[in-house]
């Protein structure tokens, strides 16, 4: 990997000054970069099945990216789409000037700065997957639940591998338990951290003072992406519905109520 993936290491990270390693065109004189570092999480959390523009799992960040021009320091471009493919890190620049291929140079010194709010939604909702992960892990519901593929976006659900039907899930107890885990204000942990994360088929995921619980590392983005620090963070969750999503899957679906700062 040449990008360090800082977003691993610090998801609270907001920014990052880089240095441009390749450069791609694309069309409508649109650019695909390769920097040192990044902050930008990939489409999918950079999950093995991630495909650009793909929706599954955490989406990738979007922001700008800064660097010297005529008239100095300032933002030259949006990055509109994030990726990790072969193990590359692909920002997909779009031209804050209309019709005006971005002029950037390999060795150029940058600084991309992320879309916070946005991000900080989709931490909280992939923090409120694992807390129904291990929700659903108390009531004695996993391994019999195995989490396949998720969808951290706008509408977020996540898919169980199982032979369970939906009516044998309490939805509001397991609501009421989740809801107890974010009072509670537990700090959330994966290990292994980093970008090892990313080779291997099992996580362990932590909740302070309560035995840990280990995931499969699925290929449409559990595993993959940011999470908030403390459970607190992720605010009220409510869980929508649990339906029969095709043979041997079940879907629970669920809302953030709301989207603490």
């Amino acid at each position: 990997m040449e990008t360090k993936l800082q977003y691993l290491l610090d998801s609270y990270q907001r920014e990052m000054q880089a240095t441009v390693l390749e450069i791609l065109p694309e069309p409508a004189k649109k650019l695909r970069v390769k920097l040192d570092v990044s902050v930008f999480c990939p489409d999918g959390g950079g999950g093995k099945a991630n495909r650009r523009g793909g929706s599954k799992g955490q989406p990738g960040d979007t922001g700008l990216l800064l660097w010297a021009g005529s008239h100095g320091f300032e933002p030259q471009a949006r990055i509109n789409l994030v990726t990790l493919e072969q193990n590359e890190l692909w920002h997909f620049l779009e031209p804050l000037v209309p019709d005006e291929t971005p002029l950037l140079e390999v060795g150029q010194a940058v600084t991309g700065i992320l879309d916070w709010e946005r991000r900080y939604r989709h931490m909280q909702t992939h923090s409120a997957a694992y807390l129904l992960h291990y929700t659903l892990y108390e009531n004695g519901l996993i391994p019999a639940l195995i989490p396949l593929r998720a969808d951290y976006g706008t509408e977020p659900f996540v898919i169980y591998q199982t032979n369970l039907q939906p009516a044998e899930l309490n939805l509001k107890a397991l609501e009421t338990r989740l809801n107890e885990l974010v009072v509670e204000n537990l700090t959330l942990d994966i290990e292994p951290a980093g970008e090892e994360r990313l080779n291997r088929s099992e996580i362990s995921f932590k909740l302070a003072g309560l035995e840990a619980l280990l995931l499969p590392v699925a290929s449409e983005g559990s595993g993959f992406g940011t999470l908030v620090k403390r459970s607190a963070e992720v605010g009220p969750v409510r869980l929508l519905a649990a339906e029969q999503w095709s043979d041997q899957q079940l879907k629970i679906s669920y809302q953030l109520v709301t989207f603490p700062s």
